[in-house]
């Protein structure tokens, strides 16, 4: 068993699929919490740091975007109320990983994305860069 699950969430439909996953996990007793996680990445101001995106502030517009996502995808996913969300600043991958590990989640569910070979090898996925730096279990859902 579980006891906290972190769900990384786009709006995609593989996150949805995520969501899904994880909300089944809750509903069978598998784990006792579910967070959903949405990573702000596009921000008007800000600026970058050896390589790395820093945040200055997130507007109000883009926190109600963000929450909206949010809370569009856990209705799509069957809903539960007993599924928390949380909106950070930065990278997906490292916002997932961070937060994973600072706050002591024991199982990160990511949803699959289908790239093709070639838009794989130059980007990787955020899928992929979880599996591999993950400090507890991915659970990755086609």
């Amino acid at each position: 068993m579980f006891k906290k699950v972190l769900v990384g969430v786009d709006g995609s439909e593989p996150s949805v699929k995520a969501i899904q996953a994880a909300r089944e996990l809750l509903e069978k007793g598998a784990c006792e919490e579910v967070t959903a996680v949405f990573a702000l990445t596009h921000l008007g101001d800000m600026a970058v740091k050896d390589f790395l995106v820093e945040k200055t502030q997130a507007s109000p517009e883009q926190l109600a975007e963000a929450n909206g996502i949010l809370e569009g995808a856990i209705k799509q996913a069957g809903g539960n109320e007993k599924i928390k969300t949380r909106i950070e600043t930065g990278l997906p991958s490292e916002v997932i990983l961070n937060l994973a590990k600072k706050e002591g989640y024991d199982l990160i569910v990511v949803g699959h994305r289908g790239f093709g070979h070639l838009k794989k090898l130059l980007l990787g996925s955020v899928g992929a860069q979880i599996v591999q730096s993950a400090h507890c279990t991915v659970m990755v859902v086609r």
